[in-house]
């Protein structure tokens, strides 16, 4: 019998101070991306004139807010452990209809219940996709993915040639600037986040989403 031992085979992880340059570059890109990307952009910005200067800046941050309030969205979502593949097209679906509502349907329409009508659209959508989903138990992704392509439909039916001269009222918090120069559409979206930060941290109901998405029947038996 051959007694002779098989050599030791150390399989942990080495520490961070024993990587090589190409190891630890590669665990800065795993573990950090988003600042190695953030300093590209800052690069990136620095070589091009007038993109880091501050009107530049501010359209930046002006054309993201509408982006950045769908992510903010889509965040309650995802950290429960579900997907909405159809928040994009309720983003312009629900103005669609409260806009065809005040311009067509209702001619005269107090522009303030238009905004009232976006948002209950929205809400609409989204509490549907959510019963269908969660109630239903149809696979979520097939769900907003089939919602995304019908709002896309209705878009185009509803305004095939675009939307022009709507009241002041509706578009003012997406187009005006206070002192003429910073978008109050940016300030709004600042809240927003930080709202969302104090609901996700000091409140039951943020850490009992964070627990479902974690684990759901841990959460249930807690």
């Amino acid at each position: 019998m051959n007694t002779k031992e098989e050599p030791h085979k150390d399989f942990s992880i080495p520490s961070k101070t024993g990587l090589s340059i190409k190891a630890r570059a590669r665990w800065i890109a795993s573990e950090h991306l988003i600042w190695v990307i953030l300093l590209a952009l800052v690069l990136f910005g620095l070589s091009v004139d007038g993109f880091a200067s501050q009107r530049n800046f501010i359209n930046v941050l002006w054309a993201a807010s509408p982006l950045g309030m769908m992510v903010l969205g889509l965040y309650f979502v995802m950290i429960a452990g579900r997907l909405d593949l159809s928040l994009e097209s309720s983003l312009v679906f629900a103005p669609t209809v409260a806009i065809v509502a005040m311009t067509e349907w209702f001619i005269g329409m107090d522009p303030l219940l238009a905004i009232a009508i976006t948002i209950l659209v929205g809400a609409l959508v989204g509490i549907f996709n959510g019963l269908v989903s969660v109630i239903l138990g149809v696979n979520a992704f097939l769900v907003t993915l089939a919602t995304l392509i019908i709002m896309r439909g209705a878009v185009v039916f509803l305004i095939p040639e675009g939307v022009y001269n709507l009241p002041e009222i509706y578009t003012d918090l997406g187009g005006t600037r206070l002192f003429g120069v910073f978008p109050l559409a940016v300030i709004v979206l600042v809240i927003a986040f930080l709202i969302s930060y104090l609901i996700m941290k000091g409140t039951a109901f943020g850490r009992s989403l964070i627990g479902i998405g974690n684990n759901e029947e841990a959460c249930r038996v807690a």
